[in-house]
């Protein structure tokens, strides 16, 4: 049996907190040792498995959690609803985990690179976001590079076939980096690079590992706060610095190669890489552009490659969903699986098994946080001002409650008629509110190429499950970790079989 606060937190969910009586901060629940708040339980799961230390505090203490730290302020909010409230809020300034990232500014300052407006806060972030956005944000900009992506997608499959014939070895993580490495750089560049083919360079390839391993080493440092002390004692800056350096190199390279191979192309705007278009709207700096365009590298490769790794290894380990896949793949598209622009909308459980692997694996960043100018009441609680307001959905998305049979991997649960039904449920349709269909952030701080990053993962997958039978080589385990999204650790050995 649920306890009295299980209970009344299910009830909370079901009727919603608008015309409850607001209690004050610090009647929140959550673990509160004297001084140390959240700490000692937060160390006890460690940084490697926060994902299960956030699902744990919601199965424990409900929709609404004090984790704060030492003097931190903070709190874990679980219901989608109470999250709007913050979007409302967060101004024409929003501040989240740009906030955290000292690291970024030191090299910067230290080097003489100039900082991406995505790297900033107030005006500064506005500007260059309006400007960067306008070529990539929206359905219609996103969708506009579907054809450079299929035909890069194609080249992955071209070269994963490659390896099989020649008997080669097969990693299963290579293969996920260099499918998204070679997607992203047709529709930023206007061509793929060559991961998948080999035909990259290896200073591509460090390129495309320094976006990843960047990001990777940030999540470290933000989570170990006194190394920004003195950064240069710690190996974590030290490898962070270096490989800074060696990305603006390369991207500077190719973002001047690429503008300068388009400079004569007289052809529609929508068959230009995205690096093109930006340049010629002149409305961001010519010698900031390589800078803004890595940052767009350093989030788009990492989170694109964790959402893509966790799709493919559901398709693997549940063939049932892998066959439903296959035969929409071939009904919508055939068997050669070329995506169109009018093909995106056709597809129902392409869409539902994404949304169900955000469900069930949850890859989605830990670094999901706002910080308010102004006091606001979440799931009946004041929350003052300034404090860390993390939002947080994996132990709402796999709570009983809501969920019939969370352990189980069921995309069908998200088909529309299914969606439909749970619409007279205000407990059960919670699920289905829209925060919490992406992986990919949401509010004015959202991920800039989200839309993107979902169409590219759509091809892939499209292509993957129309070229190759895939499935788990035997006895396979590995355990959830924290990056900056979860990944599986050891990387799972994958078989791939031609069709």
């Amino acid at each position: 049996m649920a306890s009295p606060l299980r209970r009344s937190s299910v009830e909370a969910l079901k009727l919603g907190f608008d015309g409850v009586k607001v209690q004050p901060f610090s009647e929140i629940p959550g673990p509160k040792f004297p001084v140390l708040g959240a700490l000692p339980t937060f160390l006890s799961y460690g940084f490697r498995k926060s994902h299960s230390f956030y699902k744990d505090l919601y199965k424990q203490y409900g929709p609404i959690v004090d984790t704060s730290i030492l003097s931190d302020p903070a709190v874990m909010v679980s219901d989608p609803r109470e999250w709007r409230k913050v979007f409302q809020r967060e101004g024409r300034y929003p501040k989240g985990i740009v906030s955290d990232l000292w690291m970024t500014e030191k090299v910067n300052k230290k080097h003489g690179f100039p900082t991406s407006s995505l790297m900033q806060e107030g005006k500064e972030w506005q500007q260059g976001r309006q400007a960067l956005q306008k070529d990539i944000f929206s359905v219609a900009s996103a969708t506009s590079y579907c054809e450079p992506v299929t035909d890069a997608a194609q080249q992955v499959m071209d070269g994963l076939n490659m390896k099989l014939a020649k008997d080669e070895g097969v990693d299963f993580d290579g293969v996920m980096v260099d499918a998204v490495a070679d997607v992203f750089t047709a529709a930023v560049l206007g061509k793929p690079l060559g991961f998948s083919t080999g035909a990259a360079t290896e200073a591509q390839r460090r390129w495309a590992r320094a976006g990843m391993r960047s990001i990777e080493l940030t999540a470290t440092m933000m989570f170990q706060p006194h190394m920004k002390i003195w950064p240069e004692a710690f190996q974590p800056y030290r490898e962070y610095e270096e490989l800074m350096g060696d990305m603006v190199r390369t991207t500077t390279q190719l973002v001047e190669e690429t503008i300068e191979s388009y400079k004569d192309f007289s052809g529609p705007e929508d068959e230009l890489p995205y690096v093109v278009r930006v340049a010629r709207r002149g409305e961001l700096p010519s010698e900031t552009l390589a800078h803004e365009v890595q940052a767009i590298v350093v989030a788009g490769l990492d989170t694109t490659y964790h959402v893509l790794l966790w799709n493919m290894l559901n398709l693997a380990q549940f063939p049932h969903a892998q066959e439903a896949l296959r035969e929409e793949v071939f009904r919508v598209l055939g068997p050669s699986a070329h995506f169109t622009r009018d093909k995106l909308s056709e597809m129902p459980y392409l869409k539902a098994l994404m949304r169900e692997t955000h469900r069930f694996s949850h890859p989605a960043s830990l670094f999901t946080y706002r910080f308010l100018d102004e006091d606001v009441a979440l799931c009946g609680y004041n929350v003052p001002a300034g404090t860390r307001i993390m939002m947080m959905s994996e132990g709402l998305q796999s709570d009983p409650a809501l969920v019939e049979d969370p352990e189980k991997f069921r995309p069908e649960r998200f088909l529309p008629e299914a969606v439909e039904a749970r619409k007279t449920d205000p407990l059960k349709s919670l699920i289905d509110h829209k925060l919490l269909g992406t992986p990919f952030s949401f509010g004015a701080r959202m991920c800039l190429g989200a839309r993107l990053a979902d169409m590219e993962i759509m091809t892939l997958l499209a292509k993957f499950t129309a070229c190759f039978d895939v499935q788990l080589a035997p006895n396979q385990t590995w355990e959830k970790v924290a990056k900056t999204m979860a990944a599986p650790e050891p990387s799972p050995k994958v078989i791939f079989r031609a069709r």
